[in-house]
């Protein structure tokens, strides 16, 4: 029986907005009459303004992510983002005529200006920034920002999606990398098999591939995985947690190399020992063998 941390089942009424949205990419998918034929000339922007997350469900989130409360004194965490930004990002690729279904996560780039106050209602903009078509996949880039009542442009988010076509295959074998010299273990973190659940309480984000084990074995990675953004949160928590750098991060790039299965332990958190020209910290997530989970770079404030 999994032992991990305590996530309400009631936590699901707070996520309408992504039940929504899930439950249109499961009706595109089985009525692709409902999809349009083509894509518009142009993909509009999505506006939105929905209600700050309860205090109830940041303190869940921060503990399961790994978190302190205490480091978050009336702010929300900002690897929270994908909890009311997803929706979002699925209705403004709606517009177009793309199975959603299929849509994969490959990372983010996340520049925090400011601490979101909690209580204040969420002011969204998601915009397309760039689609790039090739013969095995297509690549979107679709920027989500953040603000508040008091905080202008708080986050700016840009996620990294790929539609893989027919002809492509998804590569989750790679060869092992040695850990560098330059690189410092700052914690680990571990995942048990009910974790992909848990985190869809949180978020919303209930894609079957992560918490439901019949469905999961059907698709291309054959089981049970967690989600990037799980991984880069607790990821996040231990870069910044005051036994290392004790400061906040202030902008964040990452990629999803291989998917972490449920369960997982022992993944460790690398980072170099010095900053490169730009004042970014160079970012791994290692599991068994030296397997590479995340690959990315940081600034801290």
């Amino acid at each position: 029986m999994d032992q991990g941390t305590h996530v309400p089942l009631s936590l699901a009424f707070e996520q309408r907005s992504s039940l929504r949205s899930w439950s249109s990419i499961r009706l595109r998918s089985a009525l692709p009459f409902l999809r349009p034929k083509q894509n518009p000339q142009s993909f509009l922007p999505i506006v939105d303004t929905v209600p700050a997350p309860s205090n109830r469900l940041i303190e869940h989130y921060i503990q399961w992510s790994g978190g302190d409360n205490h480091l978050y004194p009336g702010e929300v965490p900002a690897h929270l983002f994908s909890q009311w930004s997803i929706p979002l990002v699925t209705r403004l690729l709606s517009q177009g005529m793309y199975p959603l279904k299929d849509i994969i996560n490959k990372g983010c780039h996340v520049s925090v200006n400011h601490a979101i106050p909690r209580g204040e209602r969420l002011y969204l903009r998601a915009e397309l920034v760039e689609l790039k078509e090739s013969a095995s996949q297509i690549n979107f880039s679709i920027e989500v920002t953040t603000s508040t009542q008091s905080t202008r442009s708080a986050i700016v988010a840009v996620f990294h999606l790929v539609l893989l076509l027919e002809q492509a295959t998804l590569k989750t074998n790679r060869k092992p990398r040695p850990v560098h010299p330059d690189y410092s273990e700052l914690g680990d973190w571990s995942v048990d098999s009910r974790d992909g659940f848990r985190y869809a309480l949180l978020t919303g984000d209930f894609n079957p591939i992560h918490w439901l084990d019949p469905l999961a074995k059907r698709s291309n990675f054959g089981g049970k995985v967690l989600h990037g953004f799980a991984s880069l949160s607790k990821t996040w928590e231990r870069i910044q947690s005051p036994a290392q750098h004790n400061q906040n991060i202030s902008e964040i790039s990452v990629q999803f190399i291989q998917p972490v299965h449920l369960p997982t332990t022992g993944l460790k958190v690398l980072t170099s020992k010095k900053t490169d020209r730009q004042g970014q910290y160079k970012l791994r997530v290692r599991g068994e063998g030296n397997q590479l989970h995340l690959l990315g770079k940081y600034k801290i404030q």
